[in-house]
């Protein structure tokens, strides 16, 4: 703990080979040549007492990297599960702030229940490189929980600029409780995977017309949930990309709001009465939350906000 680690030509630190229980704490991490913390690798020994896993990166302030190799990412994990990262700021980066699992597809992976939770994550990407993302994710990860991070300006060189992105096979992943604003193409978006679940987060102010949510791949099964999350944006679409699979993905209990006050619409120019025909939304509401300044980025809610009282009717 209370290292600092700078001027290196890579990653500054690896929890790598056999690496179990350890932790970095209060440390600071900048001027690195590629990224901040490494945990794992991207191939899993064979024999258990070689794989890296149950390792902590807390309260640690990562920035500045990627100088040398610009896909240096503020704290990596491979092949590696029952991580945590907490509490940590990862900021100044060319590509990704956190990235989880080193596996492409639905294949069982060796990268699960890892926790990334409490992390402030922006300014990152800078329009250097493309397909990149605040928190990225690959793989079959059953247990991963990307909760309660504040995720703000990503900014990708063409495509991508996500907040929470789900890439390839991503599967079994639960986003809940995060705040993600002003990122470039959407504030979650999912390349294709299954079965994850978005809720409870705020998600704000997608800057391009990718939307703000975006579904890439369409899928013959349930992609992801969408539920009790609040989106707040001033630039259409909605939600961008591809929804003809009327069954592979669920949206409930929702908040949407356009600033400006224009109504929604929904995948196939629907309105909001008819997408909830659908079966979509069937408890959400299209209501200005009341933020305190979302402009400035205070997302808090006043007391008379209607999504207090629309969490209010969902949860009983």
């Amino acid at each position: 703990g209370r290292c600092e680690i700078a001027h290196t030509g890579g990653y500054g630190l690896w929890f790598e080979r056999g690496t179990k229980d350890c932790r970095a704490e209060q440390c600071e991490i900048h001027d690195l040549g590629a990224g901040g913390v490494r945990l794992g690798e991207t191939a899993l020994p064979a024999h258990a007492e070689e794989q890296a896993e149950r390792n902590t990166v807390h309260n640690c302030f990562i920035h500045d990297g990627g100088h040398v190799y610009h896909a240096g990412v503020g704290a990596w994990i491979g092949r590696s599960s029952h991580n945590t990262l907490s509490h940590n700021e990862i900021c100044d980066f060319c590509y990704s702030g956190v990235s989880v699992g080193w596996s492409w597809g639905y294949a069982p992976s060796s990268a699960h229940h890892n926790t990334i939770e409490h992390n402030h994550i922006h300014h990152l990407g800078w329009g250097k490189l493309s397909d990149m993302g605040g928190i990225y994710c690959l793989g079959d990860s059953p247990g991963t929980r990307l909760v309660h991070n504040l995720i703000h300006h990503v900014w990708a060189f063409t495509y991508g600029g996500w907040g929470l992105y789900t890439d390839e096979g991503s599967t079994g992943i639960l986003m809940e409780d995060n705040v993600v604003y002003r990122v470039k193409d959407g504030c979650f978006h999912q390349h294709y995977g299954k079965e994850n679940i978005v809720r409870n987060n705020v998600l704000a102010f997608s800057m391009t017309d990718r939307g703000q949510i975006r579904r890439s791949r369409d899928e013959q099964h349930l992609s992801f949930t969408v539920e009790r999350n609040i989106l707040y944006y001033d630039r259409p679409p909605l939600l961008g990309g591809n929804w003809g699979f009327a069954d592979g993905y669920r949206f409930d209990a929702n908040c949407y709001w356009r600033a400006g006050g224009e109504p929604p619409t929904f995948p196939g120019n629907l309105s909001f009465d008819q997408w909830q025909a659908k079966g979509q939304d069937r408890r959400s509401i299209v209501a200005d939350p009341r933020f305190v300044d979302p402009e400035r980025g205070d997302f808090r809610l006043k007391d008379d906000s209607p999504a207090l009282r629309s969490e209010e009717h969902t949860s009983e």
